[in-house]
């Protein structure tokens, strides 16, 4: 039930996140709601739940990327498994606690997109060269940090109850 619930949402903020408005304003300000979501469901899935979902959702925007395949795949899988491991720091889930992950989250998505990016380029597999890095990190990176709080801040909310009836449907079905 909870792999079925999984690519459910994945799929949903794939979706989402295709589907929302590319004008100037918001060119900048685009929340990446699949990795806000991983930041603030990384304290309630198990190690293989959290990979299979960044396998998922990776392999999907690979699919619909023009970036090389893996991409996203490498980038999310990264997050994912270092998120896992930083929740050891944490005893308790907390607003706060989720805010730090999607800092963390974001930050280490573009700096693993900007060296992938450097590695492909120096590689001479795809040429990027057009991308300006200072621009990467200098006007993308504060605007979706923004983004990512406020849709973080609701996010954790929502994973809480999601993930805590999840955890007793599965305790349900264990009894019977």
């Amino acid at each position: 039930m909870r792999v079925i619930v999984i690519i459910l949402i994945s799929l949903f903020l794939l979706a989402v996140q295709f589907s929302l408005p590319g004008s100037y304003f918001f060119k900048f300000f685009i929340p990446n709601l699949v990795l806000v979501f991983l930041a603030t469901a990384a304290f309630y899935l198990e190690f293989k739940e959290l990979l299979f979902y960044t396998f998922i959702t990776g392999f999907i925007l690979d699919i619909s990327s023009v970036l090389p395949f893996g991409f996203f795949l490498i980038t999310y899988l990264t997050v994912g498994s270092t998120l896992y491991f930083l929740r050891q720091l944490f005893h308790e889930t907390h607003l706060y606690s989720a805010l730090i992950f999607t800092v963390l989250g974001t930050v280490l998505f573009y700096l693993l997109f900007i060296i992938l990016l450097a590695v492909f380029s120096f590689l001479k597999y795809a040429s990027f060269t057009e991308l300006n890095f200072k621009y990467l990190t200098l006007a993308i990176l504060p605007a979706n940090l923004v983004a990512n709080l406020g849709v973080a801040f609701f996010f954790f909310f929502f994973t809480k109850k999601l993930f805590k009836w999840l955890s007793y449907y599965r305790e349900e079905t264990l009894k019977r």
